[in-house]
């Protein structure tokens, strides 16, 4: 404010010394000044700011630091760093023949400020004409401003003095300031790029600093539903209607987690209405052959609830209408919708597995409803018989973090099952540990891995693993898959299958990890464990462990979490484990 009232009563001085004379461009100039300086004014913090960002960043470079999260802000960006420093980079322009502010490695192999004034780049030297160094003991982030005179001024000793910022010629720099103008051009790009953030500065300067944490959030519009029709080859939606291999049959939801199983036990923890039958006729006859019959009644009417960060899908017997998804998938949180991440994945044979997140994690004790209404189409353009309705109430899980627990030594630790799942130790038959003494399983029947848990609604198990605070852009694990489907059924609809999920406040990431087709008849017996293979079937397989590398994942940002759901597939006879140790992300 001193500068501007400088400026403003030297112009109206010389106003008063003629009275005759028009002093109606001088009032101009005067209010021209005045929004320059202000500009200016303005400026200046977020040029200071980004000068000691400059400064954090070739730190960081030269102490072997890491870029752990590049958040987007409302100015600009907010960089933080492995060592708990961050640096704020503002968006915007300098003001007009404001000196570009930057660095450059010498050739003794350390970094020295420079300044660029009218495309010329020079070292920033001090009094005695030494280059000024951004690291190290003798270290200075200089600091600008603008002199009563309204030139521009530096300073290499923290603010304390200040001298004029000089050209080629040695002529001081004029301070202009743009109007509107808000921030800094010194950096001219931040990216993420194959683990590296790339700050690219105005001058040319680039330097690039190892990333492993959170990218630059994501666009969200959480008024829509971000859909993902996953697989390279095989999806499990098409675009358009087709009518090859049309059988004509309405479609059919088979399974859904939660499950609205018909043969759902008498403590299920789902309340539905609306449900068709879910069964097809195949099914059916199986069932009957093994003597089975079917409860027409619906179970579980109470409310009882689910944890408030479950993934839910629905398991179909056929492709699906990818426009047919968007206005007959509804999800509502106490009456109000809510969109998410829709992710549509391929079975065996094709038929499309939907998974849903929200884009907020529910809240607890809230009623979640999702409506599969009846305009959802196949790939053949038939709909549904009518809608399905799926609600239960959130609860908390209260679990810990599961980083310190990724090999299951640290028992429950960051980890939430539902139905028949257990933390197992020791060796068990042909079920033994993959690493260390612990592992983790989860079963689509009753107590096959636990002493009291029963799959939900006879078909379903899941595990979740978190909250993870790292961003998982790899993972990998061990895992086996056993079930008494094999041999007989191989190549049939009951393709019991194990779905994997990862999730976060920017999005989920699920695929079809593996299941009894996928796998066939490349199995081995799985001998000595109790009440497996369950049913009386003299048979049942698995693969032993096997080792899942997953790379490339795309952001969902922290806290995320992990899950794994194995679910019988057409019926509810024969169950599948599946099991999992030494996890790595």
């Amino acid at each position: 404010m001193k500068l501007k009232s400088f400026f403003l009563w030297s112009l109206m001085i010389i106003g008063a010394i003629s009275c005759k004379y028009d002093d109606g461009e001088l009032w101009n100039k005067v209010n021209d000044l005045d929004e320059r300086l202000t500009n200016i004014e303005g400026q200046l913090t977020q040029m200071n700011t980004n000068i000691s960002s400059m400064s954090s960043i070739v730190n960081a470079l030269e102490a072997n630091v890491y870029v752990t999260s590049v958040t987007e802000t409302e100015n600009g960006y907010t960089i933080t760093f492995s060592d708990g420093q961050t640096a704020s980079i503002a968006n915007g322009t300098a003001g007009k023949d404001a000196p570009v502010i930057g660095f450059n490695k010498d050739t003794d192999g350390k970094y020295y400020w420079t300044q660029t004034i009218d495309g010329q780049q020079d070292w920033l030297t001090d009094e005695n004409g030494n280059k000024i160094p951004v690291t190290g003991n003798d270290a200075v982030t200089p600091q600008l401003k603008v002199s009563t005179t309204g030139y521009w001024m530096i300073s290499y000793d923290h603010g304390l003095t200040f001298v004029e910022v000089l050209d080629e010629n040695g002529n001081p720099v004029k301070a202009v300031g743009e109007p509107g103008a808000s921030g800094d051009s010194w950096f001219s790009d931040v990216s993420v790029e194959n683990g590296e953030v790339i700050f690219v500065l105005k001058d040319g300067t680039e330097i690039r600093i190892p990333f492993e944490g959170e990218e630059e959030i994501p666009s969200i519009n959480y008024d829509e539903f971000n859909i993902v029709n996953n697989g390279d080859e095989v999806k499990g939606a098409v675009e358009e209607i087709t009518e090859e291999g049309n059988d004509g049959q309405p479609l059919t939801i088979v399974q859904t987690v939660p499950s609205i199983s018909e043969l759902m036990p008498a403590t299920a923890s789902v309340k539905y209405a609306s449900i068709p039958l879910l069964y097809s006729e195949r099914t059916n006859t199986r069932e009957q052959q093994m003597g089975y019959t079917h409860s027409i009644s619906r179970a579980g009417e109470s409310n009882v609830t689910f944890p408030a960060n479950l993934p839910i899908m629905f398991f179909f017997d056929d492709k699906i209408l990818l426009p047919s998804i968007k206005d007959n998938f509804v999800v509502t949180v106490d009456g109000v919708d809510v969109k998410g991440t829709i992710t549509i994945n391929a079975s065996s044979t094709g038929n499309a597995i939907i998974t849903f997140t929200p884009w907020e994690e529910f809240q607890i004790n809230v009623s979640i409803t999702i409506t599969v209404k009846k305009g959802m189409m196949d790939k053949n353009g038939n709909e549904m018989l009518q809608d399905v309705v799926l609600s239960y109430i959130t609860n908390n899980p209260e679990v810990s973090s599961f980083d310190g627990n990724t090999n299951f030594e640290n028992g429950n630790d960051g980890i939430y099952l539902i139905g028949d799942g257990s933390i197992m130790e020791g060796s068990v038959g042909d079920m033994v540990p993959q690493e260390g003494s612990h592992y983790a399983a989860i079963s689509s029947g009753n107590c096959l891995v636990s002493a009291d848990g029963y799959a939900i609604g006879g078909t379903s198990s899941m595990m979740i693993l978190g909250p993870i605070e790292k961003n998982i852009k790899n993972l990998s694990f061990h895992y086996d898959f056993i079930s008494a489907e094999f041999n007989e059924w191989v190549g049939l609809a009951f393709d019991d299958c194990v779905v994997m999920t990862i999730y976060g406040p920017y999005g989920s990431y699920s695929i079809m990890l593996t299941s009894v087709n996928i796998i066939g008849q490349d199995n081995t017996q799985f001998n000595d464990y109790p009440n497996m293979p369950d049913e009386g079937d003299p048979y049942a397989g698995h693969i032993g462990w096997t080792a899942a590398n997953i790379n490339d994942i795309p952001y969902v940002g922290t806290p995320a979490y992990i899950s794994f759901t194995v679910t019988d597939v057409g019926d509810t006879i024969y169950s599948s484990i599946f099991t999992i140790d030494n996890i790595n992300y």
